[in-house]
């Protein structure tokens, strides 16, 4: 009972602190309401067209159901002119949120050092992990932010026994094992692992998945393979791209996360020393305990990576202070997580100081555009039967003033 209220006191204290870096952050984004690119162009106009039966509607490809429950709330129940501030607060909520269960999901693998200060890192990283501020406080890039916590969450779905204490608890698991595999792409992406684990776990170690975990893993495969099948119905033509990717992945994935690009572009070797010591990592952790979950983040941020690139077209470089930093995300969350682990494994004291140089030089690195917010560009004004809807960067949407 006390180890139970010690995590619950110590999930609540992180996500307020989760909250508060983001207020930091982008405090006239939470104090003034935000809409971003296709909050309008895709979740509003949809809701306010189609209601109910924009649930099911893809976009790039895939579904985005938590995004559209939280524009369908707004659309039954408050003004449009509400909406800025009410995906804010929801996206907000949902953030802080999604660092507690981090916390309280992490506390379980004490193999690591000092486990409980571990959680509390890791479950703060998606908030100083290297990052512009595209992905935050918007529900079109809501999928990004909460693409850690789901991670952990059907990696705790397939490894952990006592995953659920009773039928409610597995039904809820199920619910919110639904809503995450079927917004965005990243339950797709870590199929190929989930499936692995449990073939390892069933056939290998003799251990089943208990009779709790079945059901959540169940509607995890449900949702993968409703991803699946939209992505098949909706597949685009994606466009001729010549990039280097070993240039890419070395230059402006790896390197930027500890020198910046200007320095890069000035010394192009200095490249390559930055990715090596990002590398001296990885192979410091091939030799601990982390090696496993390691290897499986690394995998996920690659697959996230090279979705981005495949979808764009040449001459489009991603790092995470410039254009499509959503798909470097979660190479600055997973790599910063992975360092955590290996700080927490490794046995000799030369490889933590080394480990933990490395994710200080990251941290620092990405502070450097710590306050994320901009001008609060985004406008609505009714015309007629009609609102125009413009927000940042520079988009202009109709939205009808009746609701369909």
């Amino acid at each position: 009972m006390v180890k139970k209220f010690t995590s619950s006191y110590g999930a609540l204290s992180v996500a307020f602190l989760a909250a508060a870096i983001l207020f930091a952050k982008a405090p006239l984004r939470i104090l003034h309401g935000y809409l971003w690119a296709e909050d309008a162009a895709q979740f509003l106009v949809a809701a306010y067209s189609f209601g109910i039966c924009s649930l099911h509607q893809e976009y790039a490809g895939y579904l985005h159901t938590i995004p559209r429950l939280i524009t369908l709330f707004q659309w039954s129940v408050l003004p449009l002119r509400a909406a800025p501030h009410f995906f804010v607060i929801g996206c907000l909520l949902l953030s802080a949120a999604s660092s507690a269960y981090l916390y309280r999901a992490l506390l379980r693998y004490e193999w690591v050092r000092a486990p409980q200060l571990m959680a509390t890192l890791m479950a703060l990283v998606p908030w100083i992990a290297p990052q512009s501020g595209e992905v935050f406080l918007d529900i079109t890039n809501l999928q990004w932010v909460l693409a850690p916590a789901f991670m952990v969450f059907i990696w705790e779905t397939v490894t952990v026994d006592d995953v659920a204490q009773s039928r409610w608890e597995t039904a809820l698991r199920a619910i919110c094992m639904l809503l995450l595999s079927t917004t965005g792409p990243f339950g797709v992406f870590a199929l190929p692992i989930a499936l692995l684990c449990v073939f390892h776990r069933t056939w290998m170690l003799r251990k089943p998945m208990s009779a709790a975990g079945w059901p959540v893993f169940a509607t995890y495969l449900a949702g993968c393979g409703l991803q699946l099948v939209t992505y098949a119905a909706h597949r685009q033509v994606l466009p001729a791209n010549d990039l280097v990717w070993v240039h890419e992945l070395v230059a402006h994935l790896l390197a930027t996360l500890l020198i910046s690009p200007s320095t890069i572009d000035a010394h192009p070797p200095v490249a390559i020393w930055a990715a090596a010591a990002i590398g001296v990592v990885i192979v410091i952790g091939l030799t601990t305990r982390a090696r496993l979950p390691m290897l499986m983040l690394l995998f996920i941020t690659s697959a996230a990576w090279a979705g981005g690139i495949l979808k764009s077209p040449s001459g489009t470089h991603f790092f995470w202070g410039g254009a499509g930093s959503r798909y470097t995300y979660p190479a600055g969350v997973f790599i910063l997580w992975s360092i955590i682990l290996v700080c927490g494994s490794v046995r000799w004291r030369s490889g933590v100081v080394y480990c933990t140089a490395i994710g200080a030089f990251i941290v620092l690195n990405g502070a450097a555009v710590f306050n994320i917010d901009g001008p609060m560009e985004w406008t609505i004004i009714r015309q007629g039967d009609r609102f125009m809807i413009q927000v940042p960067p520079g988009w202009k949407t109709e939205v009808p003033a009746v609701k369909g």
